[in-house]
């Protein structure tokens, strides 16, 4: 059958029983932390920009080698039980990158190639 793949999408769509849906990542983002978190930025409002350059913002990203974490989308039967999603044991590896900067300066990239402790992570930051 020659069809394309937008073709098969909409079908899908249009299957009442069909959902298609990510499987959630992490905790539920409560009311509770909403209003915490609303706080925090109204505590925050008036800082001046001396005061913002003084402060380091920084993340981390972490890339799977072996594909996706639970971040794919799936065609899901409702009218069935969910899927059990089969991990590995022992992952094919990843990686993770860290930066963080400021209203003055920024900082190197730091790449881990495994878990990084507290230890690390502060000797990281210094």
């Amino acid at each position: 059958m020659n069809v394309s793949v937008r073709t098969v999408r909409r079908l899908c769509h249009d299957v009442p029983w069909l959902e298609f849906k990510k499987v959630r990542a992490g905790p539920e983002l409560l009311p509770g932390h909403q209003m915490a978190c609303k706080k925090w930025g109204d505590d925050h409002e008036g800082k001046t920009n001396a005061e913002w350059a003084a402060v380091l913002f920084s993340d981390e990203k972490k890339w799977n080698l072996d594909g996706p974490d639970g971040l794919q989308r799936h065609w899901i039967d409702t009218r069935r039980p969910d899927p059990v999603v089969v991990r590995r044991h022992s992952s094919g590896g990843s990686v993770m990158v860290w930066g963080g900067f400021s209203g003055t300066q920024k900082t190197r990239l730091k790449f881990f190639d495994c878990s990084v402790n507290s230890v690390e992570y502060i000797a990281t930051l210094q």
